[in-house]
């Protein structure tokens, strides 16, 4: 079921986010594995030492109930402490850093200090960082949802190309005149429009004459695949007219 279900979201095309969030999750397996194991291990190996350097602060009689008391709810266990390094790690890590700058010593500040600097911002970052080209890396190289891309921007073209072909006809014949072309063209938001396409128009004339295929008028057909073939800074009217 679940391949069935896999293979019916790659066929589904406004599902193509979906595509690469669970591509990418996959793709990540490997990296969620190892990068987990790095964390826990650091995280591990802080916990012991912190839970066994304040061991004797929670055992001494001479500091106050309360404070061993919140001491012991942050580090008296391995669990206790374990918790509180994925919060100094991941969450907020302000409230046991004061418990022990202000309970036990100035020093554990600068040590949690150290240790969020490099874990919580550093490794974090650079485990966020290979997330993130997974990611990118599966969505460029994903062929069916690069298919499913190209033939939803060829929509787009279509609704474009379209909604040009409706202002210009205003004779209302199915076909853009020459003169209809021209004044079309000649308004300044249409020309910065076509230019957001890639498409530079210097010369109405030569344009038109390359959109038509000898009658003298552009049908919708003649205008979708002229201008889709001239799209892009490569193939500009410069070529053409060479």
């Amino acid at each position: 079921r679940l391949v069935r279900l896999a293979r019916m979201i790659k066929t589904v095309q406004a599902l193509d986010s979906l595509q690469v969030l669970i591509g990418s999750i996959m793709a990540s397996l490997s990296v969620l594995f190892w990068s987990s194991v790095i964390l826990l291990v650091c995280q591990m190996l802080v916990a012991l030492l912190l839970h066994n350097l304040l061991s004797d602060f929670m055992l001494d009689e001479s500091n106050t109930l309360s404070e061993r008391q919140e001491v012991f709810r942050y580090f008296g266990t391995f669990s206790r402490s374990m918790i509180t390094m994925f919060e100094l790690t991941l969450a907020n890590w302000i409230p046991p850093c004061r418990l022990l700058v202000d309970s036990v010593d100035e020093w554990y500040g600068g040590f949690i200090l150290f240790y969020k600097l490099v874990m919580g911002f550093a490794v974090v970052k650079v485990i966020s960082g290979v997330f993130l080209h997974e990611t990118f890396r599966v969505a460029a190289t994903d062929d069916e949802l690069m298919i499913v891309q190209k033939r939803r921007a060829v929509r787009k073209h279509a609704r474009e190309m379209e909604k040009l072909f409706r202002m210009a006809d205003e004779s209302h014949d199915g076909y853009i005149s020459r003169q209809e072309f021209k004044k079309v063209l000649s308004v300044p938001k249409i020309n910065t429009w076509l230019a957001a396409m890639d498409l530079e128009v210097q010369d109405y004339d030569l344009l038109f004459d390359f959109l038509d295929d000898g009658d003298g008028k552009i049908s919708a057909q003649e205008l979708l695949r002229g201008v889709e073939r001239l799209k892009g800074t490569a193939r500009s009217l410069d070529l053409v007219a060479a």
